[in-house]
């Protein structure tokens, strides 16, 4: 259960250096487009680099890239908490980047090796707690550090959490390389379910991608537009601790959401649950009812978020798939930073991005019904084996 704390943690130092940054932005008025940059170059970096690391990681590596993975972002997140250089930060972002992608690839094909076939539901729901739970802290504890003690508290904690990745990393202690896992293993559904269908690989990655489409923008202009109105870093880390809270706390429930996949109805249901919870965003004004707002966006991220590293961890090529799954995170953070950040200083109105959120999620649902629509089962040549189409 331990190895759980790893992608926690490691979140929490990344996302308390990330509200730091995009806090220090609105509080130099810098533009949109000028805070886009701190995350578009962390998601142009880790696209590639996820794009690289998974035709190279194998169940015998994964462990030794989390551990160089973990002492590199140290080194990174170190300056990040103390320099206020423009440029500066941006290449921080960059090198954070690449030391994501080795720590994110390298744990899931780390965390899939340590657990037997037919868990990977109680395994994904729990590593979705447990990152989700990570960047709500992230957010949350780095809001209230910066408040309460500065840069020197947030360099403090930072140290302290990646070090102790690296010591829970050492000493943990694998599981025989000869017994089977849930790496590579296709798990059948449970009875009562639906089939487990090979198309929904790619809606897996679909998936991901709008969810980074539609968050990112959350989770980087929120912290600038609070912090241009002189707000407080805790407000804006509070606010967005609701959202991933909420999301991890449903993520508990990945056996029942495992009955709910390879639908198109729960496709349906949950874009159009996101697309109206955007909307009462975009038309809120209040941030009291903004952060209960933010529940309600995050249960539905919840569902969207396990269904997503399901479909493309249930797969005999499992490892390649999540180097995928996690450049379309990289992806969707370049556009949710950069296209929002264009139309908010185009349109010179601080929430113009919510409009094109809602209108990602409509086409995204429309593209994703349309591949399921198609005759015959178009995915079996990029599919391993014929066993992901059990």
């Amino acid at each position: 259960m331990h190895i759980y704390l790893f992608p926690l943690l490691m979140d929490f130092v990344n996302f308390m250096v990330i509200l730091r940054v995009t806090d220090e932005a609105g509080r130099h008025d810098l533009s949109p487009l000028a805070t886009a940059s701190f995350m578009g170059m962390q998601s142009i970096v880790y696209m590639i680099g996820c794009a690289l690391i998974g035709r190279l990681l194998t169940r015998r590596n994964a462990k030794a890239i989390v551990l160089i993975s973990t002492v590199a972002t140290l080194l990174v997140n170190l300056p990040a908490c103390l320099v206020d250089e423009f440029w500066v930060l941006v290449v921080l972002m960059g090198l954070q980047g690449a030391c994501a992608a080795g720590f994110w690839n390298s744990f899931q094909t780390f965390m899939r090796g340590e657990v037997p076939p037919g868990s990977l539901a109680m395994t994904i729901g729990r590593y979705n707690v447990a990152w989700s739970l990570g960047i709500g802290m992230g957010y949350l504890l780095g809001g209230w550090g910066k408040y309460l003690g500065g840069s020197v508290v947030l360099a403090m904690m930072s140290t302290g959490g990646c070090l102790a990745i690296f010591l829970l990393t050492l000493v943990h202690k694998q599981r025989e390389f000869s017994q089977a896992s849930a790496d590579g293993h296709v798990e059948p559904s449970p009875e009562g379910a639906r089939p487990v269908d090979g198309r929904y690989l790619l809606i897996g990655w679909a998936l991901v991608l709008l969810a980074n489409v539609t968050q990112q923008p959350l989770r980087t202009f929120i912290p600038q537009i609070l912090a241009k109105q002189r707000l407080d870093p805790f407000v804006a880390g509070t606010i967005l601790f609701c959202m991933l809270g909420i999301q991890a706390l449903l993520s508990l429930c990945g056996g029942r959401m495992r009955r709910w996949l390879y639908r198109r109805t729960s496709l349906v249901i949950s874009h159009v649950l996101l697309a109206a919870g955007l909307w009462a965003l975009w038309a809120c004004g209040n941030l009291y009812l903004t952060a209960f707002l933010m529940l309600g966006v995050g249960a539905v991220y919840s569902f969207i978020y396990f269904a997503s590293v399901y479909y493309v961890s249930n797969d005999p090529r499992s490892s390649r798939n999540v180097g995928i799954n996690e450049a379309m995170v990289g992806l969707g953070n370049i556009y949710g930073s950069f296209a929002c950040a264009g139309l908010m200083q185009w349109q010179d109105n601080d929430w113009a991005f919510y409009p094109l959120s809602i209108g990602g999620v409509v086409v995204f649902l429309a593209l994703e019904l349309w591949w399921l629509g198609r005759k015959g089962k178009p995915t079996e040549r990029v599919l391993a084996s014929p066993a992901g189409m059990a």
